[in-house]
């Protein structure tokens, strides 16, 4: 089964009323989730800052669980990091790359120096987009 098929079939399962079960492999989600827990996912629509998400990444289509710490409603992307990881690890990841929410994970809301750098990295991300949108992106590159 390739990486593309293998991650197909968890969002079949995560769509189903059983859910997905993901086997936890890093310990970027520490004390939260530890290496081998397995954890349950669901498919949603709605997501909220503190949901623990399972998503695809696009570098080499892994599937990865954090914490997100950042979404605006609106707006395709949304900020995440491991409750392991420093907060200058925070990045964005489409919502369309979101295969879950692990409702099983307490919900709690992210530390403060990983929610200054989500908003930094939305609002440049905004600006980026807005003047690309405007035709100049030679400005969105400076």
């Amino acid at each position: 089964m390739t990486d593309a098929e293998h991650i197909e079939l968890v969002r079949q399962l995560a769509a189903t009323t059983s859910g997905a079960q993901i086997t936890c492999s890093s310990s970027s989600m520490e004390p939260a989730i530890v290496v081998g827990d397995v954890v349950s996912v669901f498919s949603t629509a709605q997501l909220r800052i503190g949901d623990v998400i399972l998503f695809e990444t696009s570098a080499n289509n892994a599937l990865v669980l954090h914490r997100i710490v950042l979404a605006i409603p609106g707006l395709p992307w949304v900020a995440q990091v491991g409750d392991a990881a420093a907060a200058r690890a925070t990045a964005l990841i489409p919502r369309s790359r979101v295969i879950g929410v692990a409702p099983s994970i307490p919900s709690f809301n992210p530390r403060p120096a990983a929610l200054c750098v989500a908003i930094y990295r939305y609002s440049r991300r905004g600006i980026r987009l807005t003047l690309n949108k405007l035709g100049l992106p030679g400005l969105a590159a400076k």
